[in-house]
């Protein structure tokens, strides 16, 4: 196994270890800070505000992705507000893609203010069935990259080059 793989099977590892150890099945958003919390996990859950803000769902089929709950629009109001209420059963994205896989443009705006629903208009879906993913929007391409939560954590808007304290560290 090279290095790659080696690395690979690291990752997992730790995933694994805190999943079972801090997770629980829980959805890390809505996961409270013990007393007994490492440092480190402590860093980690204080910067879900930040990671919240940035990022959204990718939407696929729509099957995984709440309306209600999800950041799901990945450029301006990334939770837009429905104008109906839960009650009328609507509650995942999937139930505003048509069989063609193309947005049922009339539902979106009736459910959307113009804003919103525009925004959601100009989400590409794939052509093939995809699962929902997660989308870093503070990359072009989606990716999550410590360079760009870098600019992110500074306000920098500064994409080529990094400035001289980053290139000495």
């Amino acid at each position: 196994m090279g290095l790659e793989g080696i690395a690979w099977t690291t990752l997992v590892y730790q995933s694994k270890v805190i999943k079972a150890k801090y997770l629980k099945n829980m959805n890390f958003f809505d996961l409270e800070q013990n007393l007994g919390d490492s440092g480190m996990w402590k860093a980690i859950l204080n910067s879900r505000t930040l990671l919240n803000n940035s990022i959204s769902k990718k939407i696929g089929n729509g099957d995984k992705t709440s309306i209600w709950f999800d950041p799901w629009v990945p450029y301006g109001n990334t939770r837009p507000t429905p104008l109906k209420n839960a009650t009328l059963g609507v509650a995942w994205v999937k139930q505003f893609i048509g069989p063609n896989n193309q947005w049922n443009v009339h539902m979106v705006r009736e459910w959307f203010d113009k804003n919103d629903a525009n925004a959601i208009l100009n989400i590409d879906l794939p052509e093939d069935d995809m699962n929902d993913n997660w989308l870093w929007i503070g990359e072009a391409s989606g990716n999550f990259s410590i360079k760009s939560a870098c600019r992110l954590i500074t306000g920098s808007t500064e994409t080529s080059g990094l400035t001289p304290t980053w290139k000495t560290i």
